[in-house]
């Protein structure tokens, strides 16, 4: 069931991705010219230079959590379901939610639908394992809390026995 949820989750997401995506559709550009316009492949540089408009008074702070915060909160869920829905390495998950953004990026750039941004990427990584790891912390700290419950029980029910 979790990993149905999974995969919902994800259809949402590429769903929503769609829907905003029309809203920026710039389908007269040859894909080579819009690549030039639209593609960001150095780590961080969009975000750094978002931070610099940001103190400089050229844009608003809405914009600069829109790409960082907006990406960590939208892949959050996928990392805390499929926390709960698939047991694998954190390469494994790695692998998972890298291939995911990064076909979602390039569907953006095929498509002319958006940019593609690795600064993208990399949030949707972070967001994808703050969801992944706090759902497993909460959920060790339930089965923890379990375990001393049942081992108290045990305790109280062997010294009635004797």
């Amino acid at each position: 069931m979790l990993r149905g949820l999974s995969v919902a989750y994800a259809l949402f997401l590429l769903y929503l991705f769609l829907i905003w995506g029309r809203m920026q559709m710039f389908q007269d550009l040859p894909l080579s010219e819009y690549a030039k316009l639209y593609v960001n492949v150095i780590p961080l540089k969009t975000t750094v230079e978002q931070l610099r408009n940001l103190n400089a008074g050229l844009i608003n702070t809405e914009i600069v959590l829109a790409n960082t915060l907006g990406h960590i909160l939208a892949f959050f869920p996928m990392g805390a379901l499929l926390a709960l829905a698939y047991e694998g390495t954190w390469k494994k998950h790695l692998l998972l939610v890298t291939i995911f953004s990064l076909l979602m990026e390039l569907t953006q750039l095929v498509l002319h639908i958006g940019s593609f941004d690795v600064d993208a990427i990399i949030f949707n990584v972070v967001g994808y394992f703050v969801g992944l790891w706090l759902t497993k912390a909460v959920m060790g700290t339930i089965k923890r809390k379990q375990t001393m419950r049942r081992t108290a029980i045990k305790k109280k029910d062997n010294q009635i026995a004797c």
